[in-house]
């Protein structure tokens, strides 16, 4: 694995950025919205842009139909701690992808232990329930696995962009240091959801 010496790109400058998410439309939820809605503006930010996403039925189609690249894998699985290695590390490397932004710490930790030393850069998203989780808290022996890879994910990361102040508290929480975090809350496209007018005398 990788110390956390990697060099984060300056700021103002136009990164060559991948996304790594297990996350993505066509799949529907928050973090496939989450996920989408930053690659769009990430695509319009970084100068060169692409996303990392399982493979899916009807992605094809969905993928067409986007100004920016979504490569697909059939690696990115459920155990994307551990699945998501070599293809970030491949990608990354091959593309010269010096940043990876990874909505969920499970693909940062795939990140982080790339091989190759490509990406040079992590950084990870964090909304909360994910940084409070035990979902094998009845098993502890798998449930200490579980915290040992969240803890290096979290201790190894070069940032984090919390959604709120209160996650940014369970960062610090979890030792997270106040100068790799950054609050970003989320926001509205106010494009799409428009107040209608109504009627004189509506509710």
């Amino acid at each position: 694995g990788r110390s956390r010496s990697a060099v984060v790109e300056p700021r103002g400058d136009r990164p060559d950025l991948l996304m790594v998410t297990p996350n993505f439309p066509p799949d529907i939820g928050g973090m496939q919205t989450y996920s989408f809605e930053l690659a769009r503006r990430f695509a319009e930010r970084c100068r060169r842009f692409a996303v990392l996403a399982p493979r899916r039925a009807g992605a094809a189609a969905f993928d067409a139909g986007l100004s920016f690249r979504v490569i697909r894998t059939r690696a990115l699985g459920d155990n994307l701690a551990f699945s998501g290695i070599l293809p970030v590390s491949r990608i990354a490397r091959r593309e010269g992808f010096s940043v990876a932004f990874c909505p969920h710490w499970s693909t940062a930790f795939a990140a982080l232990e790339a091989p190759s030393g490509w990406p040079r850069s992590v950084l990870c998203g964090a909304h909360g329930k994910e940084l409070l989780i035990r979902p094998f808290a009845g098993f502890s022996p798998l449930q200490g696995v579980y915290d040992r890879i969240r803890r290096y994910a979290l201790g190894h990361a070069d940032g984090f962009v919390a959604i709120s102040r209160y996650t940014a508290g369970l960062l610090a929480d979890a030792g997270v240091e106040a100068a790799r975090i950054a609050v970003v809350n989320n926001g509205v496209d106010p494009d799409f959801f428009a107040p209608r007018e109504t009627p004189a005398g509506g509710p």
